[in-house]
């Protein structure tokens, strides 16, 4: 006769690996926040290098995004005007794509004839799930430089829509 075997009194547990460029990256993030940026800029340029060699490409994302908000708040300082790529870079990869959205439409209406500015008005509006908008812009970006077409399929933000009709022409060659 078989018996079951007796549920542990302590269930066991493992614990999770320490991640160290993890913490790293939540130091750098916590001098980021707290507005120590000439102490972030060097923590997460450092992290940066570090997660491309690890091959940690989570937090390697993350070091640059928030090195492109630090850049952003830069030149801003520095010039008195907002470099309003890195602005709506940083709000995309914060996943504020309203935001995004009404920056780029700003720069857009200064200067329609950038590829990059289409291409991330594409990538918030696939944010939004707006795929027929979505497809419209990165058309755009895609007449004024083909290199966008080899970008839109390596950006994520584009993963929930490639599967629909207004996204086909862009998978092909």
């Amino acid at each position: 006769m078989a018996t079951k075997a007796k549920p542990s009194a302590t269930p066991s547990r493992v614990a999770a690996p320490e991640n160290p460029l993890g913490v790293k990256l939540g130091e750098a993030l916590a001098l980021f926040h707290k507005g120590k940026n000439a102490d972030a800029e060097k923590a997460l340029s450092k992290l940066v290098s570090e997660a491309r060699d690890a091959e940690n490409f989570g937090v390697l994302h993350t070091a640059r995004a928030t090195l492109a908000a630090l850049e952003a708040k830069k030149a801003k300082t520095e010039s008195g005007k907002v470099d309003l790529t890195l602005l709506a870079a940083y709000h995309l990869n914060r996943k504020e794509s309203q935001e995004a959205l009404e920056v780029l439409d700003k720069a857009i209406k200064a200067d329609s004839g950038q590829a990059r500015l289409h291409f991330l008005k594409a990538a918030a509006l696939a944010q939004l799930n707006q795929a027929e908008d979505s497809a419209e812009s990165l058309q755009k970006a895609v007449s004024i430089d083909s290199a966008m077409k080899a970008l839109f399929r390596l950006e994520r933000d584009f993963d929930g829509l490639r599967h629909q009709s207004a996204f086909a022409a862009f998978e092909r060659d």
